[in-house]
């Protein structure tokens, strides 16, 4: 196997290896770990092509480069250059060649002086092509690691990511979305994760505006989408200003024309790809239990933008218990009337969890990934907080911190020859630092002593 860089920004770190490995999953190859630093991860795959086909897809990487030879400084480098397989790559000495040799510091910025003396002592490769610093065939690039005590590396640019679609989806350029809508970034990662591809069907139970289905089709999947809240879906304004409108939207509007889920993927001309979208409780789902999915992907309510919800009355309804329907004076039943509201109540979010994992094992294909968000809070999360069902398998555990609370992207998978009859693996005496997320985040994050001394 060949050894390979790929290269990061600083942040999303705890999501670079379960994302190659997703990737790698896709592309069906082999592979292997050897390291990861602030701003690199090295492994080892088979070939180009392969490493290519991995990191095409990233969304956080930047790029991958082959790693021909390393030294602890500039001469050790060129004296392990020399020693390589390849050397003098002759592959690449052709009259025709267009190339550039470019250094990158990890965490420093190279001497100029110095780069300039190094490219110079280089000259030994005998490229007989031209250097090309606009278009060039190839790449080559000094990596210099030793402000992180790490040598220095000799490598060649292999290709590029997809962090270009950040832009293309990013929310400025949507027609249509709402104040929980997920940012392209995140969304298109999410898909990664679920190893969203053509042919494969992606189902978001808290579809919303549709950021989690939008991007699972940018990959060439076939979505579906739920929601309890049919204007989420069709786009209606809602009181509480759930749906937002640019000046296009409001002109839109005017025409009679509201922007609606589906409009997003006509505006990406991807409509074929959106099955449908369907308002019902998922605690009270119509989908057949035959109905089998590839991937669920979700970012559930959990309280601050917007509260989940499931039918049925709080215990503080007045009609909470009441065992008849409820008639109008001419004897109609309010029900049956055609602006009729089912009554809805809260819908805890560890009691979300649990069911969402519970669905999902019953609905995914042997093999199939559920992926979703689940905020923990920074200085409560444990490790038991990750919630835990026979038959799904927790693959990955990655936060994104927002300092004293977090949301972690979990990625089960559906484990093979399941029985669905399995019941949740819990530990009754343990409360998740997630239950009752919504309080505790408009609170402040105290601790569960000091918010229990406010309540005294």
């Amino acid at each position: 196997m060949l050894d390979y860089a790929a290269w990061y920004p600083r942040s999303f770190q705890s999501f670079r290896i379960p994302e190659l490995s997703s990737l790698a999953e896709l592309a069906s190859c082999e592979i292997r770990f050897v390291a990861e630093e602030d701003e690199l991860v090295l492994f080892q795959v088979q070939d180009d092509n392969q490493a290519r086909q991995v990191v095409s897809r990233s969304i956080i990487c930047k790029g991958v480069f082959r790693v021909y030879a390393q030294g602890r400084d500039w001469e050790a480098l060129d004296a392990e250059v020399k020693q390589c397989p390849e050397y003098p790559f002759t592959e690449f000495a052709h009259d025709s060649y267009k190339f550039q040799v470019e250094t990158t510091g990890v965490g420093k910025h190279s001497d100029r002086d110095e780069v300039r003396q190094v490219i110079e002592d280089l000259q030994h490769l005998d490229f007989k092509g031209s250097v090309d610093l606009k278009c060039p065939q190839t790449t080559w690039t000094l990596i210099d690691r030793r402000s992180e005590n790490a040598s220095i590396l000799f490598t060649r640019l292999v290709g590029h990511s997809a962090r270009h679609l950040v832009d293309r989806f990013s929310l400025k350029k949507r027609e249509y979305l709402g104040n929980t809508s997920m940012e392209s970034r995140v969304s298109l990662l999410t898909a990664n994760m679920a190893l969203a591809r053509p042919g494969a069907l992606c189902y978001d139970p808290f579809c919303g505006t549709g950021s989690f289905l939008l991007t699972c089709s940018a990959f060439g999947a076939t979505t579906l989408g739920s929601d309890i809240d049919g204007r989420m879906i069709r786009g209606t304004p809602s009181p509480n200003g759930r749906t937002a409108y640019s000046s296009r939207k409001k002109a839109l509007h005017k025409e009679g024309s509201l922007p609606d889920l589906p409009g997003s993927f006509r505006q990406y001309n991807m409509l074929q790809l959106l099955m449908d979208c369907i308002v019902f409780d998922v605690k009270h789902s119509p989908l057949r239990p035959s109905f089998k999915v590839d991937s669920v992907v979700s970012d559930p309510p959990y309280g601050v933008r917007a509260g989940a919800r499931t039918l049925g009355r709080e215990t503080t309804d007045p009609l909470f218990g009441r065992d008849k329907p409820g008639q109008l004076k001419d004897g109609r039943f309010v029900h049956d009337q055609p602006d009729y509201v089912p009554p809805r109540k809260g819908y805890e979010l560890s009691e979300l969890v649990e069911d969402l994992l519970r669905d999902s094992r019953a609905m995914l294909v042997d093999g199939g990934r559920l992926t979703f968000w689940l905020p923990t809070v920074t200085d409560e999360y444990k490790d038991v907080d990750i919630p835990q069902i026979a038959g799904m398998r927790n693959l990955y555990n990655s936060v994104q911190h927002f300092g004293s609370w977090g949301r972690r992207l979990l990625t089960y998978r559906r484990e093979y020859a399941l029985d669905v009859a399995q019941t949740v693996v819990s530990d009754s005496d343990h409360t998740p630092a997630h239950r009752d997320f919504r309080d505790k985040f408009f609170k402040g994050f105290a601790r569960a002593s000091e918010r229990d001394l406010r309540g005294k």
